[in-house]
């Protein structure tokens, strides 16, 4: 079964339109030509071989910031002072996106040792090749899988075990907004392997890739601070059933999972002078993360209809020297090192914990209403923890808080229209020390209004 069998996605229940045989060809020779010349070879039987189907969305969003913030929402701004006014929170602002918009490619291939074989690469528009160069397209799913009657091999890059709920997807129109309290990276290097056990149980075990792979472009080499020379240890345990009904396509589970691993930092234990010349340390630590989540069908729909149906989804995870498979920023969870002389520097990071709830009624067949949310907390300590003085310590993040309300409208089967609200309260480390003399507060809060429209195809 699918790694993402056990956690139904309403993206992947969206994968339905096949392309006319016409356009099934000229994807094929697409693809063929994209794998380069051995692909080449195979093309011309692959046309009766291969099922691609083409899924994804059109998403679009229109809204107001009280703080200049852009459409993606992750930390509220800090608020400033009568006498010393912070600029982003003076002013908020306008904005449009379809940035989120995705594109995938299902790919159902011939038999390999005895399994199905099967491949699913997925992207969106939000990556950009410089500061002011949004919207290019950015690889979210790549892989390839083997799949037995009771057992499969996942190789490439995916959510991770340890991964978010997926109760969000397509109900909220701040896809962004989630990303710091639930989850590991969704897009992490892995081979899993994944044995089910009856109709209920099923593990999940494997390496992840344990460097970073924000550093230096995809396959880059890792930051600094980030080095490990060996993967690290992933999985999960999931039971789950369909007998307590469900709402939409999501049935009963329950699972716990995390990750182990140890990775290597570096930094300067000696700075070149005069007489002396720069010197390189380093030192092992242990990274991990543990979570456990739960998707509960409060009340099931009543067959294909989900007027007054209940569902119920939640999330806890913590850990410690996450790296870059806690994806959020700025510098949450990763690797650091106490502020000050390099030299007698602890080496650390804070343990950071955090979790996640959604709630979704529907009000008729067609109209429902969700609610999210959000915590994390990263506990510095007192070595860790940025000075006032300290510019580096500027952006560390002590605790946020997101409250996500919306109300959705199917108009049809391919469209979503809705209405949302974010409040998202950042807690920072320290006061903003500017010029050792004026100050920005250590909170700042942000209401964001919008409204938007997603297309299923």
């Amino acid at each position: 079964m699918l790694i993402f069998n056990s956690f139904p996605n309403s993206k992947f229940s969206k994968l339905k339109t096949k392309t006319e045989v016409g356009m099934k060809k000229i994807i094929i020779i697409m693809l063929a030509l994209f794998l380069a010349v051995p692909a080449i070879t195979y093309a011309g039987s692959a046309t009766s071989r291969w099922d691609v189907t083409i899924g994804g969305y059109i998403e679009f969003e229109t809204g107001y910031n009280t703080q200049n913030i852009g459409s993606a929402l992750l930390a509220a701004q800090r608020t400033g002072y009568m006498s010393n006014q912070n600029m982003p929170d003076e002013t908020g602002n306008f904005f449009m996106s379809a940035a989120q918009t995705e594109l995938n490619f299902l790919i159902k291939g011939p038999d390999a040792w005895g399994a199905k074989t099967m491949a699913f690469l997925s992207g969106d528009f939000t990556g950009q090749w410089a500061a002011v160069n949004a919207g290019s397209f950015d690889m979210k799913f790549a892989f390839m899988k083997l799949m037995w009657p009771s057992s499969s091999l996942t190789i490439g890059q995916l959510p991770s075990p340890t991964s978010t709920m997926p109760t969000w997807s397509g109900n909220a129109f701040n896809f962004s907004t989630v990303t710091a309290y639930n989850k590991g990276t969704p897009n992490t290097q892995q081979i899993m392997f994944n044995q089910m056990f009856g109709k209920n149980w099923a593990i999940n075990i494997g390496v992840i890739n344990s460097g970073n792979m924000n550093g230096g472009g995809p396959g880059g080499a890792p930051a600094g601070a980030n080095l490990s020379g060996m993967p690290f240890l992933a999985g999960d345990i999931t039971w789950s059933t369909d007998s307590c009904g469900t709402v939409g396509p999501w049935k009963m589970l329950f699972s716990t999972g995390g990750f182990i691993g140890k990775t290597r930092t570096q930094y300067i234990s000696q700075a070149s002078t005069a007489t002396t010349v720069q010197k390189i340390s380093d030192k092992n630590l242990t990274s991990w993360l543990w979570e456990a989540k739960a998707i509960i069908p409060v009340i099931p729909q009543k067959k294909e209809n989900k007027a007054g149906a209940f569902l119920a989804a939640f999330s806890v995870f913590t850990g410690q020297n996450t790296g870059n498979q806690l994806n959020f920023a700025p510098n949450s969870g990763g690797f650091a090192y106490a502020y000050g002389n390099a030299i007698t520097a602890d080496i650390a990071a804070p343990t950071i914990s955090g979790g996640y709830a959604h709630l979704q009624y529907y009000l008729t067949n067609n109209v429902f209403v969700n609610g999210f949310y959000g915590y994390m907390v990263q506990n510095w300590s007192q070595a860790q923890s940025p000075s006032a003085a300290a510019a580096a310590g500027l952006a560390e993040i002590r605790n946020n808080q997101q409250i996500t309300a919306n109300i959705m409208y199917d108009v049809s089967p391919a469209l979503r229209v809705g209405f949302e609200y974010i409040n998202v309260y950042t807690r920072y480390a320290n006061l903003a020390n500017i010029a050792n003399a004026n100050f920005y507060d250590t909170k700042g809060i942000n209401h964001s209004f919008r409204i938007g429209a997603i297309y299923f195809f």
